[in-house]
């Protein structure tokens, strides 16, 4: 039987757990990519070898403990040793699409001020050049697919199979360098970076509670037609509690709407995009105000949020639940009915005369 929890004490990380099984099962096969028709096996050994080499050329072209390296492509042997490379040497991997839209490639390199970005092929490498200087920190783009890349000439440009030449002969200039370098803990890019892109997830779904859009599938599936009255945005006041990365993408987007944001942080850098940002007792104030609104409108979801919300607040904790928006990919009617600590930090979206 084998000794799980001792191989994570030997191998508690991506770059030491590949480096072992390398060393335990070198000959046998860890990955297949079908290339023309025909399946190209990768042993353990290639994918340690190729994770050595791209690791080490990093470190020649200047990369660094913290630097943040974007991947781009489709799921194949270069993604995964790249990313365990950046992760060997100390920066942090961000992953993006195949089919990622240029605004969201645009935000998501410059947010995280990505000096490298691993390249699948042409498509992606012209993504990429096209951003120009909406990617200003990017220095260097890797490619692994030659195909069709003789016409560029972006200085910025190179091919993978050069870059592991570059770790092969930095690893023969300083013999030990690779196993040196990730006896630290690894870093990984957090959520925050994704903040536009949820942020968007989160409006859909604001927007469809507050048009009742459930109401209108529901009658359409059941065949009978209802009155369904649209209501403006512009004009009401939103309540975000949290206003982080995907907080203050959500009050951008609102404000942008014309409606009147109001926000609470526990600790607040006066950089928030919203009209007014509240304390703790503002707070309970307002949560109360939504409360009462939501029982005049039977909206039993925000009844329970705003309850949990006074809980915590007044409480002994005194201080609200860290709100995770993974869930808001779920239909509205599901997500209505979620827990509060898993539905988000929206409390209210309601127009000023259904406040008094």
């Amino acid at each position: 039987m084998m000794d799980y929890a001792g191989r994570v004490a030997k191998a508690d990380t991506f770059p030491k757990l590949l480096r072992l099984n390398a060393k335990e099962h070198g000959g046998e096969i860890a990955l297949r990519e079908k290339d023309l028709g025909l399946w190209r096996i990768f042993t353990w050994n290639d994918y340690q070898t190729r994770t050595h080499d791209f690791a080490l050329g990093l470190i020649e072209l200047g990369l660094k403990r913290g630097d943040v390296i974007g991947i781009i492509g489709d799921n194949r042997p270069d993604w995964v040793a790249a990313e365990i490379a950046t992760h060997a040497i100390g920066a942090m991997s961000l992953g993006l699409y195949r089919d990622v839209l240029d605004e969201e490639a645009a935000y998501l390199l410059s947010y995280g001020e990505a000096k490298l970005v691993f390249a699948e092929d042409e498509e992606q490498v012209d993504k990429l050049l096209a951003l120009a200087d909406r990617a200003p920190n990017l220095k260097h783009i890797i490619y692994s697919d030659p195909r069709g890349m003789r016409k560029y000439a972006d200085p910025r440009l190179m091919e993978a199979e050069k870059l592991a030449a570059m770790g092969r002969d930095r690893a023969a200039r300083e013999p030990g360098l690779y196993d040196r370098l990730f006896e630290r803990n690894v870093r990984v890019t957090g959520a925050h970076v994704n903040g536009i892109p949820i942020a968007e997830y989160v409006l859909q779904a604001v927007l469809a509670h507050f048009q009742r859009v459930d109401e209108w599938v529901a009658a359409r599936a059941a065949r009978e037609w209802r009155p369904h009255e649209f209501r403006e945005v512009s004009g009401t006041t939103w309540l975000i509690i949290g206003v982080g990365g995907i907080g203050s993408a959500v009050a951008e987007r609102a404000r942008a709407l014309g409606a009147r944001v109001l926000g609470h942080r526990r600790r607040p850098t006066g950089s928030e995009p919203v009209h007014e940002m509240i304390g703790r007792d503002a707070l309970l104030e307002r949560v109360q105000l939504a409360r009462r609104a939501g029982e005049r409108r039977a909206e039993r979801a925000h009844v329970r949020f705003a309850d949990d919300c006074v809980e915590q607040l007044t409480g002994e904790q005194q201080d609200l639940p860290t709100a995770t928006l993974a869930q808001i990919h779920l239909p509205i009617d599901q997500w209505r009915d979620l827990k509060p600590s898993t539905r988000g930090t929206l409390v209210g979206l309601w127009r000023p005369e259904e406040l008094t």
